[in-house]
């Protein structure tokens, strides 16, 4: 397996910053509350709301992954409380309903694609994904075109999976796609080979943490902050961790 060392290693090492990196799924009022795994992954509006108007009014500086690869490269300077946001899947609510709000806020986020389910029931559409592109706040990765769980597959199918969303993203969107997020949080020594292989700046894992390295771009830590009201967001995200 690739090397994933401890967050205090990673705090630890000599070029090490602190640049959260929040994720999240769907932004909605979970329409089946039986289905328990999509209550798990949502945050309500007006909850995601209150931690966005946290972010706006307390200083931070919401940045891109191009913009953390140019203060790693250094050709960027680090603002001093920066944050960057991250959506996984590429859900229809996040045009309903998380969009208006960050627009609200002038806040950047990018979202993670799978690039086959676009225009598919419960998805975004190409048509509402180029909109959100024109605003020159949303911003665009890959995810796959399928969401398979990528160390179970091998040979063409993976290349597929991660050259193949990176090539459909950048046919529709014409601008060069550098960032790619592993389904379920999953890789392997092989799977990162391919992501290196497929051209892409770096790549994001569910693994917890809020610190990284330049050496370690291919295995980067988020922040899963849920439903937290602004209070224990506040908290959450000044922790340190």
């Amino acid at each position: 397996m690739p090397t994933n060392p401890p967050v205090e290693n990673v705090k630890n090492s000599e070029d090490a910053k602190r640049i959260p990196i929040l994720y999240y799924h769907y932004i909605e009022v979970n329409p089946d509350p039986k289905d328990t795994l999509r209550s798990s992954l949502a945050v309500v509006p007006s909850v995601f709301d209150g931690q966005m108007n946290y972010l706006s009014t307390n200083g931070f500086t919401g940045m891109t992954l191009d913009d953390m690869a140019a203060v790693f490269d250094g050709k960027a300077t680090l603002p001093p409380k920066p944050i960057i946001l991250t959506f996984d899947d590429g859900y229809a609510d996040f045009y309903a309903n998380a969009y208006p709000i960050l627009s609200k806020y002038h806040l950047k986020a990018t979202l993670f694609i799978i690039t086959r389910l676009v225009g598919r029931r419960n998805y975004l559409t190409w048509d509402q994904i180029k909109d959100m592109q024109k605003s020159g706040l949303i911003f665009f990765g890959a995810h796959t075109q399928t969401h398979p769980s990528l160390p179970r597959l091998s040979g063409k199918r993976l290349e597929d999976e991660i050259l193949g969303s990176k090539i459909d993203l950048e046919s529709e969107l014409g601008i060069p796609v550098n960032w790619f997020a592993y389904p379920y949080g999953g890789f392997s020594d092989a799977v990162v080979t391919e992501v290196e292989k497929a051209g892409f700046v770096g790549a994001l894992t569910t693994l917890q943490g809020g610190w990284h390295t330049r050496n370690n771009f291919y295995l980067l830590r988020r922040i899963r902050v849920g439903g937290l009201s602004p209070v224990s967001f506040a908290n959450y995200i000044n922790s340190g961790r």
